[in-house]
């Protein structure tokens, strides 16, 4: 999490074994139940056992982002809410 910018950098890795094509990944904050800002991109080809890292921008630096990814071949793959936070002061 980039405090200053308030960008949330987000890792996707093919832990699949094999190559996924024409990847869908989905992102959207989520505000009590409802769904914000979603933003959606295309992954040509993502290679089995490579990561990326996508940066998604946020509105405040504590909230919970809805991240789907979702293929033609196999259908929605990866579904899952995540909370996030800036990090603890030591």
């Amino acid at each position: 999490m980039n405090e200053k910018d308030k960008i949330l950098t987000l890792t996707v890795t093919n832990t699949v074994g094999f190559t996924l094509e024409n990847l869908k990944v989905r992102f959207a904050l989520i505000d009590d139940v409802f769904e914000k800002n979603p933003w959606m991109t295309t992954i040509k080809e993502l290679f089995p056992y490579e990561t990326i890292e996508i940066g998604y921008p946020v509105e405040n630096l504590e909230g919970a982002v809805l991240i789907e990814a979702l293929t033609e071949a196999y259908g929605k793959i990866f579904s899952r809410t995540v909370k996030f936070a800036p990090e603890e002061k030591k």
